[in-house]
């Protein structure tokens, strides 16, 4: 049986994982939406 300290323990470690993966996503998507604004420029100046 899990007692109440240890259940919030894990549930803040895995909050903590779930916040990193979050923000990670984030910065992966605003790269992605600059390379397609890059290469759009490219494809105008031609």
């Amino acid at each position: 049986m899990v007692n109440w300290d240890d259940l919030a323990v894990r549930l803040n470690k895995a909050s903590d994982s779930f916040e990193r993966a979050i923000k990670a996503f984030e910065s992966l998507t605003k790269t992605y939406d600059e390379l397609i604004d890059y290469c759009k420029k490219i494809q105008e100046s031609k």
